[in-house]
């Protein structure tokens, strides 16, 4: 529940509404599923279809390699974003509370 928070309010606070809107989708299957790990498969995902979307657009558009290029990419830089929140999600693990342990019988 805390990373599913977490995810939330970080991507909220850190990048825009709109993508703490989409940070919701992993952050429901977090709490639903109750694995962290879930938020670090999707930014996993997520890098590799921003990697895609420019290898594409960098192939389609044969873009000179100078200090302009990254301009480029300005739509990605939100996702870009998102995946450090979904990895900093997926750092926080959700423990359950200690029970106390109980005394040996004498």
């Amino acid at each position: 529940m805390a990373s599913a928070a977490a995810l939330i309010g970080l991507t909220g606070l850190l990048v825009s509404p709109s993508m703490a809107l989409v940070a919701l989708v992993p952050a429901v299957a977090v709490v639903v599923l109750r694995r962290p790990a879930i938020a670090g498969v999707a930014a996993l995902l997520l890098a590799a279809a921003i990697g895609a979307r420019i290898t594409q657009r960098q192939i389609v558009g044969r873009y000179a390699a100078n200090a302009g290029w990254p301009g480029l990419w300005d739509k990605l830089h939100g996702p870009g974003l998102l995946v450090v929140t979904l990895l900093v999600a997926a750092t926080l693990l959700d423990r359950p509370p200690r029970r106390a342990q109980s005394q040996p019988v004498e």
